[in-house]
């Protein structure tokens, strides 16, 4: 039977070190781990600092970012000095180490949310360790940390696959582009209409129509795994900019930037981080995410970005964006060999990215809470996700 504990009973959050500029070398000792570094291996500064044992981490140490960017990792970059804005988590007994790093992914977008501050949100250390955990008995977190380790392999596997077909689907838009004989025009001659989504914020519901933000596009899908619902009388309030139509395009603005989508079902809305692009019939909705997506219009939107800390794409510089667009006859085909790459089905496993934050969510649905029965049900759960993994 699973039971409810907070956080600061299962595990100890150390403080890393506060760092002056003039303490940051380039080169020295010891990597300082920052949070810049945490996510990616950019940018490295280095210290001689010779420091208490609980400042540095190494490889197997459960670390959590808590600032600016959110979420956990099990460092295995060898000895480093973690930064201030990095706690090193120290579990008890209680709890696995591997099921505690999956809960806190999978809470990690809650956590910044419940966050503090505008240009750089961060959480507190009390507020964490007063997080309230569900927290199954070892046998049910072991089973729980093994099932997500072979979700992450195949993860892992599927976004090599889908890069590969990726990157021939663009050489051979490059090679037919050449074979299209059209000039460039501007974006807006191919639409009826550009804007973007509401601004107020809209409430959360346990039913009703999709509320989808840009972190919900994904490998060229709406992901609906991450994607929240609001009540249906928010949603009837909207105006019609904010409830976009089948076959319009999504192409994601603010913060994560030119993703786009394509809309496949009625019922959702979007936020002012997605903009709407209506198509007219010069250019089939599909062929524009594409288009959207190949390398050379990816860097044109992004060197038009503004904004500091978030970046911003201006749709009234998108549509004047020059695009080479050819008639739908030749669209037809070069979707057709899209469609015959596989890409399309290997996207649509792609987005099983978040089948980590599935199965923990779901961690709660199944509940652990009936006893035996509760025992029962999380077996069958398990049991499902296995047999799909598989099948996939």
């Amino acid at each position: 039977m699973a039971k409810k504990v907070l956080l600061k009973d299962v595990a100890t959050l150390l403080n890393g070190r506060a760092y002056k500029q003039d303490e940051l070398l380039d080169s020295g000792k010891y990597p300082v781990l920052r949070v810049g570094n945490f996510f990616s291996n950019r940018g490295w500064f280095y210290s001689d600092l010779e420091l208490e044992d609980d400042k540095y981490c190494d490889n197997g140490d459960l670390l959590f970012a808590w600032s600016a960017s959110f979420g956990p990792k099990i460092w295995d970059g060898g000895t480093v000095i973690y930064h201030y804005h990095i706690w090193k988590i120290l579990t008890t007994p209680q709890i696995d180490k591997k099921y505690f790093y999956y809960y806190l992914e999978n809470a990690a977008d809650r956590i910044k949310e419940s966050g503090h501050g505008i240009a750089m949100i961060h959480t507190t250390k009390g507020e964490m360790e007063q997080m309230e955990l569900l927290l199954p008995e070892m046998e049910q977190q072991l089973q729980i940390a093994t099932i997500l380790d072979k979700v992450s392999e195949l993860i892992a596997l599927r976004k090599e696959q889908i890069a590969k077909l990726d990157q021939l689907v663009k050489s051979r838009f490059i090679e037919l582009s050449n074979e299209w004989g059209c000039e460039a025009t501007p974006l807006q001659e191919f639409l009826d209409d550009i804007t973007y989504g509401f601004t107020n914020p809209m409430p959360d519901a346990e039913e009703g129509p999709w509320k989808i933000t840009a972190k919900d596009v994904v490998n060229g899908r709406i992901n609906f795994d991450t994607a929240r619902k609001t009540t249906l009388q928010a949603y009837e309030e909207l105006t019609a900019k904010s409830k976009p139509d089948i076959g319009t395009v999504l192409l994601t603005k603010d913060g994560t930037l030119g993703r786009c989508a394509v809309v496949e079902e009625d019922g959702i809305c979007v936020n002012q981080s997605v903009a709407v692009l209506k198509c007219n019939k010069k250019i089939l909705p599909k062929f524009l995410a594409i288009l959207l997506q190949m390398p050379e219009y990816q860097r044109e939107m992004l060197k038009n970005a503004g904004g500091g800390t978030i970046k911003h794409i201006y749709i009234t510089k998108v549509v004047d964006m020059m695009v080479m667009v050819p008639d739908v006859s030749q669209q037809l085909k070069f979707l057709t060999f899209v469609e015959q790459t596989g890409l399309e089905e290997y996207l649509s496993v792609g987005n099983r990215d978040n089948v980590r934050g599935y199965v923990c969510g779901n961690i709660a649905a199944q509940s652990f809470n009936n006893g035996q029965g509760g025992k029962a049900a999380a077996a069958g759960f398990f049991s499902k996700v296995s047999r799909t993994l598989k099948q996939s």
